[in-house]
């Protein structure tokens, strides 16, 4: 009996660890791009993904600067021909 409540805290632990860093992880990498933003270094939509879970989905600035729209997880952005010389 008591293997098998120590063996469920075990569990317990590990999941509430794991479940931290992903939270720290989040929060690391949104405040690193909010200071991106603010210098007007970065501006887009993040999806940052671990171990098949989505760990950040954001979007940081404008993608209507005349309007006011901000950017969100979402946002479609129009490609343009500049991006051939990426992808070839």
């Amino acid at each position: 009996m008591i293997a098998i409540r120590r063996f469920l805290l075990a569990i317990a632990l590990i999941f509430t660890y794991n479940n931290l860093l992903a939270q720290s992880v989040q929060h690391d990498i949104d405040s690193l791009l909010k200071i991106y933003n603010r210098n007007d270094e970065f501006n887009g939509s993040v999806l940052v993904a671990r171990d098949g879970k989505i760990v950040l989905q954001n979007g940081y600035g404008y993608k209507n600067t005349s309007k006011k729209l901000k950017n969100d997880g979402n946002t479609i952005y129009q490609m343009g021909s500049i991006t051939k010389t990426f992808t070839s």
